[in-house]
């Protein structure tokens, strides 16, 4: 699992990562708490989830985010 970021030059740059037996609520659930307080976010307004896969529950990202807008979309790997 990985958190990236997007400079003001439009340049990705890596917050976090994380390898996880497997992808599942309760990884997802842990990477997202330890996200969110390692980076001390208090208000989850400004924030923007983007994921690639649907894999992953809305509902995680609203109990863990209850403000945040959220995004699905398909992205391709070439």
């Amino acid at each position: 699992m990985t958190a990236v970021g997007i400079d003001p030059n439009d340049c990705i740059y890596p917050i976090a990562m994380a390898v996880v037996e497997v992808e599942c609520k309760e990884s997802w659930k842990w990477f997202l708490n330890t996200l969110k307080d390692d980076l001390g976010i208090q208000n989850t307004y400004p924030w923007t989830i983007m994921t690639d896969k649907q894999k992953v529950s809305m509902s995680i990202f609203v109990l863990i985010y209850p403000c945040l807008i959220y995004r699905c979309t398909d992205l391709y790997h070439v």
